[in-house]
């Protein structure tokens, strides 16, 4: 059983934490609004996935902000 809402939630949240970490300029203003980073997602490890997604819940109001100020 897949569930297709939570498989693009997780890509989307994957591309915008790839995004970040890419952009040394994005990735500097989230840092400055954030006392925690981002986070990558293994491959092998399922509990990444979670981990991940339960990050950028927990950094929105600053991910928000950084676009903004960006």
């Amino acid at each position: 059983m897949t569930f297709d809402w939570m498989n693009n939630t997780y890509t989307r949240e994957k591309e915008m934490t790839k995004y970040f970490l890419n952009h040394t300029h994005a990735h500097a203003v989230f840092r400055t609004q954030s006392t925690l980073d981002l986070l990558k997602v293994a491959k092998t490890q399922v509990v990444s996935h979670h981990l991940l997604l339960k990050r950028l819940a927990s950094c929105r109001e600053v991910l928000a902000t950084t676009m903004v100020l960006q």
